[in-house]
């Protein structure tokens, strides 16, 4: 699951990851900057 994470013009992007055990690992990317979905747009 990649999640994009703080406001503002720099974010981080957050990888988070489900091991064959059960258990999960995050990974923090810094320095990103995500655009938002706009509403009522298609292709």
């Amino acid at each position: 699951m990649v999640i994009p994470v703080d406001e503002g013009p720099h974010q981080r992007m957050l990888r988070i990851t489900k091991n064959e055990d059960g258990t999960t690992s995050e990974e923090a990317f810094e320095n990103f900057s995500f655009v938002p979905m706009l509403t009522g747009k298609n292709g």
